[in-house]
């Protein structure tokens, strides 16, 4: 059984193992997520998905969209909502 000091240890170490962890990235269903408005945004803007994504990624300064942390959730599905918006009022004009 661990004695008391372990665990006082162990718990004092966490902040450190923590931060070496990084921020939680986006979970599987946010990048399932990000996945289809981004096949929303090729379909009405014509725009290539490597292009899509390479300016997703250049916008939160990542190589990959899945680096992304959770914490930019909102502000990821504001920048893709606004590119769709945008590319919907260009197709009705």
């Amino acid at each position: 059984m661990e004695s008391l000091e372990e665990r006082q240890r162990m718990l004092a170490d966490l902040p450190e193992l923590l931060l070496r962890l990084g921020p939680q990235t986006l979970t599987p269903e946010h990048q399932a997520t990000v996945k289809h408005m981004v096949a929303r945004l090729h379909e009405l803007s014509g725009m290539g998905y490597g292009t899509i994504y390479a300016d997703l990624n250049a916008s939160f300064h990542v190589g990959r969209y899945s680096d992304i942390p959770e914490a930019e959730w909102e502000r990821v599905t504001g920048w893709l909502t606004t590119r769709i918006a945008a590319a919907e009022k260009r197709r009705h004009l």
